[in-house]
């Protein structure tokens, strides 16, 4: 008789075991969406108080977007001007061919640069060019934009700049460069400094005026006198 009382409180006591179950299931599945519910708030705040960065400009301006057409501008204009230039030139030697002398042609033979060596000047302007492309003009640049449509007009640009000079070089007269502009300047600065040097120094010889020729500042005064005559 015990027995089966205690078989029924047991069966009895299932129902309120499970309803208890439940009960625990439903507030713990509440207290887990309140904190997601919370957290995605405190998410949603943070990002409103602190947004993301916008992404860093790689462009000057409308650079970027339109740097075919900047380019084929720029193209153009240099084209327009290479081509006047060239027009200039080719009437001014052909005046030049043209010109006569008193009864007879004068026929002048004057040294030019050999195709070699403006082969060299070609590659030690080459290299020069680079340099500046490379320690100026990019070191610049790279602190503004990363955009290298602008380094390679520059880059064609100096190249062109360049192989203009060779083929300038192979038709440069040397004896009249030499005779008529630099001999006379290294002759007109001998002459100033000469001077200067004397106007500095005096006639003297004593042994004060040769402790101030040892110095540095005999160098400085002449160069101050020096600057002072051919300014």
């Amino acid at each position: 008789m015990a027995s089966s009382s205690g078989t029924g409180a047991a069966l009895l006591a299932i129902p309120t075991f499970l309803a208890r179950v439940a009960w625990s299931t439903v507030v713990g599945a509440v207290g887990v969406a309140g904190t997601c519910t919370v957290i995605a708030l405190a998410i949603q705040l943070y990002l409103h108080k602190y947004p993301e960065p916008p992404p860093p400009v790689t462009g000057i301006g409308p650079m970027r977007e339109s740097s075919v057409a900047a380019k084929q501008l720029y193209s153009k204009v240099f084209a327009e001007h290479h081509a006047k230039l060239t027009a200039e030139r080719d009437r001014h030697l052909a005046g030049k061919s043209s010109s006569t002398t008193t009864g007879a042609v004068a026929v002048t033979t004057t040294a030019r640069c050999s195709p070699e060596s403006a082969s060299a000047l070609n590659e030690v302007m080459t290299r020069l060019l680079g340099y500046i492309q490379r320690d100026f003009v990019a070191a610049w640049f790279s602190q503004i934009s990363d955009d290298p449509t602008f380094l390679a007009i520059v880059d064609t640009r100096l190249q062109s700049v360049a192989a203009e000079l060779s083929r300038r070089a192979t038709h440069l007269p040397l004896d009249a460069l030499l005779v008529e502009q630099v001999v006379p300047a290294l002759v007109a600065h001998l002459v100033e400094f000469r001077r200067a040097e004397q106007a500095v120094r005096g006639g003297s010889a004593d042994a004060e005026d040769r402790v101030l020729t040892e110095s540095l500042e005999l160098h400085e005064l002449v160069a101050s006198k020096y600057l002072t005559a051919t300014a």
